[in-house]
């Protein structure tokens, strides 16, 4: 029956929400229901969530905790052979994974710990991560380093912060990232005293200085000599990496590999060489042949071939390193999309010295897969945003519409294949960002300090207006590069081949 007088109704509503209170409560305290809503949090909907009740608070941890036994158990998989089940793990729970990682939640509920849980699974967050989900990951170690006040926690937060994101293009961003990385080396050598020296956490702090001016070895008016000092600390770390962690350790490893590209850009190639040979049996005994890092190891291994002159040698390990990242890393990962890259540009050189039939198909088909990367690029959900952080895309866009204009002129592939291949090129040239990627580095990582629940980025920067150019501009930069000015060149040339009574067509260069 109905309550019929305003004590009676009054009554029922406080009984009707308090039953309704508990109810949210009791659904709350599942730690399944909690598992699968935490991807739709916003970090403060989530500090919300776990103040709201004891049993509330208990229910979110544990299944915060559930997901970084997930994380610690793929990052030990994956510096093994069995580094695929690693991956594969990651891919099952990637929404809730990005969201442990993107925002600071682990700070929440594992603040003693932060640093070491980051740290253990470094190379697997490396290895899987889009960089634009590295550059969220990246801002917000380097936010949590800022705010604890655990010394050694902090540092290392700040120097796994700057290897994560020390792709910047910005020269606001490359001094900032600098100055962090050598604050964190300083920081730890003050907090372990005269055992310093004798720390792998100090020699993990010297790694990424040597990583980031490695990467940066170009920037001579910011950094100076750059790959004299990347040797410096590349030393330092191997010092005690093969002291305290062996020869056969993934750390000792990732600095061999860099101190191997370090020689190739100081044109020691026999050194080079050697001591690939020697650590690619080392990676071989400790994590497999397959495993992405020998495939990076047989990466500057062909670049060496190629600078000796020995291209055939070279083209065999790009092929190979190419299909060895297809199989663990998927054809959206940047390292895939880099020796596609390397195949193509190289083709693209055979072509140009020696224009024959044969050359042209080489280049054809690794164009082709280019091609499906753009694609991919322009399709996925933050794909345009990772197109402005890769170089790789990139290039891949430079070259691609341009070259794919004389293929098909030269009648390459069928007409049946190629009308259609020209049309997708055309829209796929009109999907990419209108917005040039040096003007847009700065910004695009400033709007990493925001990550929604499901870890995609909101791309205003932060305290300001949204990153807009101005219609006349953006066109004029268009009219200016290459892949835009081909967009009208495609469809030109679609109704030139709908019209030609010949195959191959009869067209003007």
């Amino acid at each position: 029956m109905a309550p019929s007088t305003r004590r009676q109704r009054l009554t029922h509503g406080e009984a009707e929400r308090s039953r309704q209170s508990t109810l949210v409560e009791n659904v709350f305290m599942s730690t399944d229901i909690v598992r699968i809503l935490l991807p739709s949090l916003s970090f403060p909907s989530f500090v919300a969530l776990r103040g709201t009740a004891r049993d509330i608070r208990k229910t979110v941890q544990e299944a915060c905790v559930e997901l970084m036994h997930i994380l610690q158990r793929a990052a030990e998989l994956y510096v093994s052979p069995n580094f695929a089940d690693a991956l594969a793990l990651v891919e099952r729970h990637q929404p809730h994974l990005c969201w442990l990682l993107q925002t600071p939640a682990l700070a929440v509920v594992a603040p003693d710990s932060y640093d070491e849980i980051i740290a253990s699974a470094y190379h697997l967050l490396q290895a899987h991560l889009t960089r634009l989900q590295k550059l969220a990951v990246s801002v917000v170690l380097r936010r949590a380093a800022s705010c604890t006040r655990n010394a050694k926690s902090k540092f290392i937060l700040l120097h796994l912060g700057v290897r994560l994101g020390m792709f910047t293009e910005s020269t606001q961003q490359l001094r900032l990232l600098h100055e962090a990385a050598m604050q964190a080396v300083d920081g730890i050598r003050r907090h372990y005293g005269e055992g310093a020296e004798e720390s792998p956490a100090i020699a993990a702090a010297h790694y990424t200085l040597a990583g980031f001016y490695t990467y940066h070895h170009r920037r001579k008016s910011e950094l100076g000599d750059a790959l004299e000092k990347a040797q410096r600390h590349l030393q330092q770390a191997l010092n005690i990496q093969t002291r305290h962690l062996g020869s056969l350790h993934v750390s000792t490893l990732c600095s061999q590999l860099v101190k191997a590209q370090v020689m190739l850009m100081q044109d020691n190639a026999l050194g080079c060489g050697k001591l690939l040979q020697r650590q690619l049996q080392f990676c071989e005994r400790s994590l497999g042949s397959q495993h992405p890092l020998a495939a990076k190891m047989l990466a500057v291994m062909a670049r060496l071939q190629l600078k000796l002159g020995k291209e055939e040698e070279c083209e065999l390990l790009q092929q190979r390193v190419l299909q060895m990242r297809q199989a663990a890393l998927g054809l959206h990962h940047e390292d895939t999309h880099r020796s596609a890259m390397d195949v193509y540009s190289r083709r693209r050189q055979v072509v140009v010295r020696a224009p024959n039939n044969q050359a042209y198909e080489a280049m054809a088909q690794a164009m082709a897969t280019c091609f499906e990367m753009l694609q991919r690029a322009s399709l996925e959900e933050g794909g345009t945003q990772g197109f402005c952080l890769s170089k790789s895309l990139q290039g891949m866009a430079d070259h691609v519409f341009k070259d794919l204009l004389v293929l098909a002129k030269r009648g390459t592939w069928s007409r049946e294949r190629t009308l259609p291949m020209l049309e997708e090129a055309a829209k796929t040239v009109e999907r990419l960002p209108c917005m040039p990627p040096d003007h847009f580095s700065a910004e695009l990582e400033q709007a990493a300090l925001v990550a929604n629940a499901a870890g995609a980025l909101i791309f205003n920067s932060i305290g300001g207006n949204p990153v807009i150019m101005q219609t006349s501009a953006v066109q004029e930069w268009r009219n200016q590069h290459t892949p835009y000015r081909c967009a009208e060149k495609l469809r030109n040339l679609i109704e030139e081949l709908k019209e030609s009574s010949t195959w191959p067509p009869s067209l003007g260069s």
